[in-house]
Order: structure tokens, then C-alpha cells, then sequence
């Protein structure tokens, strides 16, 4: 059986329900803000960064507030979305090794430095967004590399 509700953290959702069932003793109804404090959003197994939508997405300044009351919609409807997006960096390169696999030595990073000054970087992938295939994400980046748009 297939379902689009996205995966919780079971812990959070224990504390949810315990936090109902009180509730339900006294014969009070909890506010969803309650439950949020407890439960604040899905939690995915690969990480990944939560946005309301593919708009939000490109706008750094609404992120945070717009993430919540997507989450706080989300919640009390029933229906909507959100957008995960992967997590990456740019660090500086670290010399593993002197060798390439061809054998020929490498320049150490003094050497390296004169010649191309402090371009070398790596794009360090923490997380992907969940239901992202791996090896297809392997394949786009080896395409682009393959087409000289990345190195």
C-alpha cells in the first residue's frame, strides 16, 4: 500500500499522542500549536532542508516563517506539500594524495597554490532529499563533469 505522508520521527509522535491523551482526560482539545511543539515537522531518513514550496525555496528571507506555517497548514488541513532540498557545501580541496591514478605525482598544495591560487574547492553532498535516487544523482553529476560544465 502506497501513502504520501511523510515519515515521522517516532519518538516525537509518542510524545504527541501522550500529550492528546491528557488532554482527552481532562476533556480539553489540544491546539495544534501544542502538537507542534512536540511534533514540529516529518522527519526524513536521507535529511534534507523542509521549504513551503518551490517558490520559498529561491527566497532566503521567508524561509523560516514560511516553513512553519506551511508545516502549521499541512497539519491542520490535511492536504498540501512541502519542497526537501538536499544539503550542500563548498570546502576547500584537502590533498589525500600525491599520485593520481595514472601514477604521475600531483603538485603538493604549496606548489598548487601559485598555479591556480585558491580555486580548488569540493562540493561536499551532507544530504539528499528523501526519495532522491543515489545513482541517478551519481549520473547527473558524472554527465556534467563529462561535458566539462563541471570539474
Amino acid at each position: 500500500m502506497a501513502t504520501s505522508i511523510p515519515p515521522h520521527n517516532l519518538m516525537e509522535v509518542a510524545d504527541a499522542l501522550v500529550v492528546f491523551a491528557r488532554a482527552a482526560q481532562k476533556g480539553e482539545e489540544v491546539k495544534l500549536e501544542e502538537l507542534l511543539k512536540v511534533m514540529p515537522g516529518p522527519d526524513f531518513p536521507t535529511g534534507g532542508v523542509i521549504f513551503a514550496d518551490n517558490n520559498d525555496a529561491n527566497n532566503d528571507n521567508s524561509r523560516s516563517r514560511s516553513n512553519k506555517n506551511a508545516l502549521r497548514d499541512l497539519y491542520r488541513d490535511g492536504r498540501g506539500g512541502v519542497t526537501l532540498r538536499g544539503v550542500a557545501e563548498i570546502v576547500p580541496r584537502k590533498n589525500v594524495s600525491t599520485r593520481k591514478r595514472s601514477g604521475k605525482r600531483t603538485p603538493t598544495e604549496e606548489e598548487d597554490k601559485g598555479a591556480r591560487g585558491s580555486l580548488d574547492r569540493d562540493i561536499v553532498i551532507s544530504s539528499i532529499p528523501y526519495m532522491q535516487n543515489k545513482a541517478t544523482l551519481v549520473q547527473q553529476i558524472a554527465d556534467l563533469v563529462n561535458n566539462r560544465q563541471i570539474e
